[in-house]
């Protein structure tokens, strides 16, 4: 017996017992946000001790590098989005976003220097600003109802 929580019979109702299965890309998606966003929480945890303390920059610098991360990564979201938007290929726009994030954690294996720290946070960032819009949208358009 299928139970309708409306008087609209084209409302959609799965009926009792029934799971819809997720899509494999939502779930493959849903793993990758996730490690990207653990190991990028990890580094961030311990990058101001890290980039004051042992590389030498100032906490005025920090802040400075802080704020340019921050708005590449806003400035960019809106970017993204429109451009994944235009083009319908949020796929690719999202996986490039991971890309940069990836190339981020790169460049923070290879170096220690203030210029190669400061460079690290604003591609980490810009990939995070690159990922979002397209990843919100991509996701659950591939989730059927």
């Amino acid at each position: 017996m299928i139970i309708r929580p409306s008087n609209d019979p084209a409302t959609p109702v799965a009926a009792p017992g029934h799971r819809s299965k997720l899509h494999p890309d939502v779930l493959k998606l849903g793993v990758v946000s996730f490690l990207t966003d653990l190991s990028s929480e990890m580094i961030f945890s311990v990058f101001a001790i890290f980039f004051t303390t042992i590389a030498g920059a100032s906490n005025s610098l920090l802040g400075l590098i802080e704020g340019l991360a921050d708005f590449s990564a806003s400035s960019l979201n809106y970017l993204a989005g429109w451009l994944s938007d235009r083009s319908g290929k949020r796929k690719a726009f999202a996986l490039a976003g991971y890309g940069f994030s990836t190339l981020a954690k790169t460049i923070l294996l290879v170096t220690n220097s203030i210029t190669g720290l400061a460079l690290f946070r604003v591609v980490e960032r810009l990939g995070k600003g690159f990922r979002g819009p397209p990843r919100d949208a991509w996701g659950p358009a591939r989730q059927s109802p």
